[in-house]
């Protein structure tokens, strides 16, 4: 190299004292991407010299970011933190446009792919999601409809309003597409790059881990999904098949019995649709019916990974986890009705049997050739008869027992506003007969009404599931499980209850962050712990010391469990600790810790429980609480129950 540049580590330094932090990461990377496939030793050093010096740069993923807007931070005194990080946020918007203007060629186009990972190693992905995120919302018409319903996913409150990307909207459309694809290149690559070695045997370890290490259970679906996309582009053996087939399974298990109504499919007609006066609905899914077959596409041309050889069973994976087996199979059937009847033809015979509605399908056209619309249809077919997909081809849960007006119910959806429906059949009866209701659940009791009947099944289904969908996309209301019947609800000891309440806690840190009081009220400091049964924890003792790790066995409280210790930190004081914990947790434990819920027992309440504190009420207590001396824990070494005071 000339100009005094002879390490990776000179080049770093000149180019951040000549162009700046950002604009020297897109010059290095683009330089790293040009020299991939140099095989000069001296030049792979540089290039390693050069990866180092761009690591150990400073950067600002690690600093506080605060989600809620001024009026909040005010009220909870949080203001010093609220300032820090949007002067920080207004610095990520400025940075941006200078990195758009880095990838500007001659004719005014750009490649803002250097833009997007420069921009990451620099901000984090939390940062500039949400910097991105709220110049969608201020132009929200100017963006395309992928990267609207992508900023839809973050919480954005008023007040955030020196962030302004001065770039053109098309142009901050790109980078946040680019964006999103270096993150699932990042979240992927690390098992699906053909020269690593997946360190998970079977893929139901994979989602296990899967779930407890992602900020939320529809991150890991995210997660998951992209592996079947990534993976579709190789040759897989056997084994690895079987973990794909086992991932799936796992995933599909998780969410299979929470109703989704994004995959439900409308299953009235324009004309049927127009009497309800649902046709918003009835357009709705006529729309994810013809992406639906855009992806099937997709998936046939992306499948094949040498000439003339395909990996169906991936593609079948990948685009039932989008749209659902529903929507799916009928898109499928549409397809295959269509073409020239044979009665030996397995998979026509099967879409004759599957009522498709009216005109709903008519855009969802599959343009893929027939023979491969046939393999694809065979690989949906086997991986739906794989995981016994029938149990949930219609929402809710079975039920039986409960008889309605001469009608026994056979399934029945719940939500979180005390109304639910039901599908009922008349049994013993000379001709079919089928009945749908709405109703009201008190106390466990269910009041029914809105009472339709039917002859055919498949036209009870379609109102079944209609109202369903109208109900959900109108109400802004969530799937629950049937509650108890009072007379239902056992007699428990005191004992008993205690139990019962903290097997609930438990139960309810499977998805979200939840602290441990008792740990608290004891006087050591502070534990939160998410995952359920099994999961991870970080735990804060009062003299500065941050551990994180995984536990075991939280039966029936976090307080039973087996604790293996990943990592440990010893900060200046407990509240610095604290400040660690939050950045660790990321986003979804900042929401489930400031939300100030306390998980309620199913019976009675927790003896010895308190009301909860914030965490930055814990801080400032704990700022003026003497500190004992520091006996810090080897990382690795496992802790068991009595390391607890419960």
């Amino acid at each position: 190299m000339s100009g005094g540049i002879n390490t990776g580590y000179d080049m770093w330094e000149d180019h951040k004292n000549h162009y700046g932090v950002i604009t020297a990461r897109i010059m290095c990377l683009r330089y790293l991407d040009m020299q991939a496939n140099k095989k000069d030793p001296e030049e792979r050093e540089f290039c390693r010299e050069l990866r180092e010096a761009m690591a150990m740069e400073r950067n600002y993923t690690d600093r506080v970011f605060y989600p809620h807007s001024y009026e909040i931070a005010r009220a909870n005194g949080e203001v010093a933190l609220y300032e820090e990080s949007e002067n920080i946020n207004i610095w990520c918007a400025g940075e941006i446009d200078d990195a758009i203007r880095a990838c500007e060629y001659g004719d005014g186009s750009h490649k803002l792919a250097p833009a997007a990972q420069a921009l990451l190693d620099q901000f984090g992905e939390k940062r500039l999601g949400f910097v991105l995120a709220l110049e969608v919302r201020r132009y929200r018409d100017s963006f395309s409809a992928e990267n609207r319903a992508w900023s839809d996913g973050f919480d954005i409150q008023s007040g955030f309003t020196g962030t302004n990307i001065n770039a053109r909207t098309e142009i901050i459309d790109e980078l946040i597409t680019c964006y999103r694809e270096t993150l699932d290149r990042i979240r992927v690559e690390g098992l699906t790059l053909p020269d690593k070695e997946n360190p998970y045997v079977h893929g139901t370890e994979y989602w296990r881990d899967l779930k407890q290490t992602s900020v939320s259970l529809d991150a890991a679906l995210f997660t998951g999904g992209k592996y079947f996309d990534a993976m579709m582009g190789h040759a897989c053996s056997e084994s690895e098949m079987q973990f794909c087939r086992e991932l799936f399974g796992a995933m599909y298990e998780e969410t299979a019995g929470k109703t989704d109504p994004a995959k439900l499919v409308y299953s009235y007609g324009y004309t049927k649709s127009n009497e309800r006066g649902e046709t918003s609905f009835y357009n709705d899914s006529r729309r994810l019916n013809t992406l639906c077959a855009c992806a099937i596409d997709d998936a046939i041309h992306d499948c094949r990974y040498r000439p003339n050889l395909y990996n169906f069973d991936l593609a079948a994976m990948k685009v039932v986890h989008e749209y659902g087996f529903h929507r799916v199979r009928t898109v499928l059937a549409k397809n295959l009705q269509a073409l020239e009847r044979n009665d030996k033809n397995k998979n026509i015979k099967w879409a004759l049997g599957i009522a498709v509605p009216e005109n709903s399908f008519n855009g969802a056209i599959i343009k893929s050739h027939r023979t491969f619309l046939e393999y694809f249809t065979t690989s949906t077919r086997k991986l739906y008869d794989e995981v016994n997909a029938d149990r949930f081809i219609l929402p809710g849960l079975p039920e039986s027992g409960e008889t309605v007006h001469g009608y026994e119910i056979l399934r029945a959806i719940h939500f979180d506003d005390q109304r639910g429906f039901a599908l009922g059949i008349k049994p013993n009866a000379a001709e079919q007969a089928f009945a749908v209701w709405q109703f009201t659940t008190e106390s466990g009791a269910r009041d029914f009404y809105w009472e339709a009947n039917f002859d055919d099944f498949t036209e009870a289904a379609a109102n079944y599931t209609a109202r369903i969908i109208v109900h959900m996309n109108g109400y802004e209301t969530v799937e629950v499980q049937k509650p108890p019947a009072a007379a239902e609800a056992p007699e428990l000891n005191e004992s008993e209850q205690n139990i019962a309440a903290w097997m609930t806690v438990t139960e309810s840190s499977r998805f979200k962050w939840v602290e441990d009081e008792i740990y608290r009220l004891n006087g050591r400091g502070a534990m939160y712990y998410t995952g359920g049964e099994d999961g991870v924890y970080m735990r804060i003792s009062k003299d500065g010391t941050l551990e994180v790790g995984n536990y075991e066995g939280a039966i029936p409280h976090i307080g039973e469990a087996m604790f293996t210790i990943a990592v440990t930190k010893q900060f200046d004081s407990f509240s610095n600790a604290c400040k660690a914990a939050m950045e660790a947790g990321g986003k979804q434990f900042m929401v489930d810790m400031f939300s100030g819920s306390v998980p309620q027992p199913l019976y009675g309440t927790i003896r010895g429980a308190a009301k909860k504190q914030s965490v930055l009420k814990q801080i400032r207590d704990a700022q003026k609480t003497p500190q004992p001396p520091h006996k810090p824990t080897e990382p690795g070494q496992r802790k068991n129950k009595n390391d607890i005071e419960h």
